[in-house]
């Protein structure tokens, strides 16, 4: 995506913000990157240096799109140079975003926004602890009503489907 971007869109100087932004995420991503390929590299060095390109990206976002176009996500974002220098290794981003996903169906449903983090983790902790209770984590299969499946006999299918404690519909 960075060279269709540099090729093909930021010569064209209406665009120019936008490709700021975007050159300024590249930048951040490919940081990352080379601390996962060299597992000798100076880890807080790259956190450092992750943290500084985070931040340079944020604000590059701001200029373009203002205060409103920050998201929750944007500034979860800002730790992950601080995470990278801490835990000398950074987290592998389809791990962090699959375990986002509860959170942000939680997160969804929050009116009151003035304690949203406290609502959040309220909110995470119940669900947590009900699904411990109840044994839903350690339950593996299908949800709801079951129908036999045409042309395989003996199997049956489902709307809904319970596996590695999550809930799929």
């Amino acid at each position: 995506m960075r060279h269709i971007s540099e090729r093909f869109l930021c010569s064209d100087p209406r665009l120019a913000a936008a490709c700021d932004s975007f050159e300024a995420l590249c930048d951040s991503i490919d940081l990352i990157i080379e601390c996962k390929r060299d597992p000798n590299a100076n880890m807080r060095l790259v956190g450092r240096k992750v943290k500084r390109a985070k931040a340079r990206h944020l604000e590059k976002h701001i200029a373009l799109y203002g205060r409103s176009g920050i998201l929750p996500k944007h500034h979860a974002c800002q730790h992950e140079g601080d995470q990278i220098a801490e835990d000398e290794y950074a987290w592998d981003m389809f791990v962090i975003e699959r375990l986002n996903l509860r959170p942000r169906f939680l997160a969804e449903i929050i009116d009151n926004t003035t304690i949203f983090e406290h609502s959040l983790l309220s909110s995470i902790f119940i669900h947590n602890t009900n699904d411990l209770r109840d044994g839903s984590l350690l339950k593996w299969g299908l949800r709801g009503t079951q129908t036999p499946m045409d042309g395989y006999p003996g199997a049956t299918q489902a709307a809904k489907v319970t596996a590695f404690g999550k809930h799929f519909t």
